[in-house]
């Protein structure tokens, strides 16, 4: 991930954090803000070209219920805090930018990037691939159906009752694919 393209900055908590509906558009979370989720202005779907976690001290939530945030990238910086994407489990989607595009989730800092929203397609399977020494959580639905590439480091599915299976295939030089918090099958 390019932590030094042009963004458009942020604050990590609202009130007034809201990310537009544009798809050229780089996103960077630096100012901490006063509190609440961040939101999304787009009224169904919500497209920002890549979306980067940069403040060193305030954890940001991207708010996602009822909505459908469609990206090429979700990045935490180097140094910075824990980026969640949807408030709770299953509150809205996530999904790769364009149809067959990818859908990158990395994460540079030893803080977790969490994705509680549901990982779904984009009209067409596209990769998931997740790059970086941090942690990144899955606790939504998991239907994408297209390649699951492990980069570097863990890659989790949280282990909610919810349906998470790979349907493509898994590779990459990462750790392997983690299951936590797991009950027994009885």
């Amino acid at each position: 991930t390019d932590f030094t393209r042009a963004y458009t900055e942020f604050a990590a908590r609202g009130p007034g954090s809201s990310f537009p509906d544009n798809p050229e558009s780089h996103v960077r979370i630096v100012a901490d803000g006063t509190s609440g989720a961040i939101e999304l202005d787009g009224a169904v779907t919500n497209r920002v070209a890549t979306l980067q976690q940069a403040n060193a001290d305030i954890p940001a939530t991207v708010n996602t219920a009822s909505k459908t945030l469609l990206t090429s990238s979700l990045a935490i910086a180097p140094g910075a805090a824990a980026l969640t994407i949807g408030a709770s489990v299953n509150s809205g989607a996530l999904a790769a930018l364009s149809a067959e595009g990818a859908l990158s989730l990395a994460n540079g800092s030893v803080n977790t990037q969490t994705v509680n929203a549901s990982v779904a397609d984009n009209s067409a399977a596209s990769i998931v691939n997740k790059s970086g020494s941090g942690p990144v959580v899955l606790n939504g639905t998991y239907s994408h159906t297209g390649p699951l590439v492990i980069s570097e480091g863990a890659l989790v599915f949280g282990g909610h009752d919810v349906p998470q299976a790979v349907a493509g295939g898994i590779g990459g030089a990462g750790q392997p694919l983690r299951l936590a918090n797991k009950k027994p099958e009885s």
